[in-house]
């Protein structure tokens, strides 16, 4: 049996205090204390979503990968950004501010059907996010959605089938050998493949489409997306419906300490709510036993500028607002219409310039990133 010398000792002991600073880092930055936001509303709020959560995955865990091979395989997105666009709104420069989120993160038409975009968009978090998530696969065209409407078609058929409940962990467990690999890796110079975040958030996204198809998910057990799978599709079947009240009383409260709720951030969107509106501060009433703190995102303009289908329930939640004590935060839309170029709508009421979420969601972070830093 060989003795080990002195030397050999203190290496040895220079190895296990290594390895126990290492898998005290690991440890810190595990799921914790800092942030859990739910967002729950319709593609707008996916939207915002997606775009707060890219560059803040950009800024505090950083992407393995090259980021410009990402896009490689789309075809090339007509850029557009409100620093490109003059006065008049047209276009004279097509460079991407690296500031923004890539815009075919931020509209799912450019990938051709949703089970791509369902899976591309997940991906880019490189296993920090996962999805259950169904629809039709073909994507509808503007021209379809007006068709529908003028034939009083609507909602159409395809919403009541819908699910996109998402969740991501900043600080997710990615196979501790690779992830400890990783950290070594990156005391290189020339490395780049992980950076340490003193910052660890979860964000999950619940859709809800109002009176026509509200809360959906196709789990019978009372779980949360990071339960699942880095991607799940079902048939539509499967999926079960209930009520926004519903689903914060019964599907959000009774999470371990690891997910409690910090923060709700709620939206309709453009989705007909008038079931809503009857029970609406019911439904704060119990989204303040799931987080103390519920932020109203406000709803952007259309491109024919008409706001009537969500002005009143803005209304309502300015004055609710008012009277909770900072309990209920109400985060008007930056920018007016007459603030947004025609050439920054994809369609109707979604838009191309990723300004326009990063503004918004900039604002609504303002209200979490103050209990991250203490």
């Amino acid at each position: 049996m060989m003795l080990l010398s002195a030397s050999h000792t203190g290496l040895v002991g220079r190895i296990f205090l290594f390895a126990f600073i290492l898998e005290s880092v690991f440890v810190a930055a595990s799921p914790g204390n800092n942030v859990h936001v739910l967002w729950i509303g319709d593609s707008l709020t996916r939207y915002g979503y997606i775009d707060y959560l890219y560059r803040f995955h950009r800024d505090n865990v950083g992407f393995r990968r090259f980021e410009s091979a990402r896009w490689s395989r789309l075809a090339p997105a007509p850029v557009v950004t409100l620093a490109t666009l003059d006065d008049a709104g047209a276009e004279h420069n097509t460079g991407r501010s690296e500031n923004n989120t890539p815009v075919q993160l931020l509209w799912e038409r450019y990938w051709g059907n949703w089970t791509d975009y369902f899976r591309g968009s997940t991906a880019t978090f490189e296993g920090h996010m996962t999805c259950e998530c169904w629809r039709e696969p073909r994507m509808r065209t503007e021209s379809d959605d007006e068709a529908d409407q003028r034939n009083k078609v609507w909602p159409p058929a395809y919403v009541r089938t819908v699910v996109e409940n998402r969740h991501y962990d900043s600080a997710r467990d990615l196979e501790g050998e690779k992830r400890k690999r990783d950290f070594l890796d990156s005391l290189l110079p020339e490395s780049n493949s992980l950076h340490m975040s003193t910052r660890q958030e979860k964000h999950t996204f619940m859709q809800y489409l109002g009176d026509h198809a509200g809360v959906r998910g196709v789990r019978t057990q009372r779980k949360f997306p990071q339960n699942f799978g880095p991607l799940r599709t079902f048939p539509p079947e499967f999926a079960y419906q209930v009520s926004l009240k519903f689903a914060l009383q019964y599907l959000y409260s009774d999470l371990d300490d690891a997910d409690r709720i910090s923060h709700i951030v709620l939206n309709v969107g453009w989705w007909k709510h008038t079931k809503l509106l009857v029970e609406l501060e019911e439904t704060i009433e119990a989204a303040l036993k799931v987080a103390p703190i519920v932020i109203w995102s406000g709803t952007g303009p259309g491109r024919n500028g008409d706001d009537s289908q969500f002005r009143f329930i803005e209304e309502k939640m300015k004055k609710l607002s008012a009277t909770s004590n900072g309990a209920v935060r109400h985060v008007p839309f930056p920018y007016r219409r007459q603030d947004i170029p025609d050439a920054c709508f994809c369609d109707m009421v979604h838009y191309c310039c990723p300004e326009i979420y990063r503004k918004q969601t900039d604002l609504l972070s303002q209200n979490w990133k103050a209990v991250a830093a203490s």
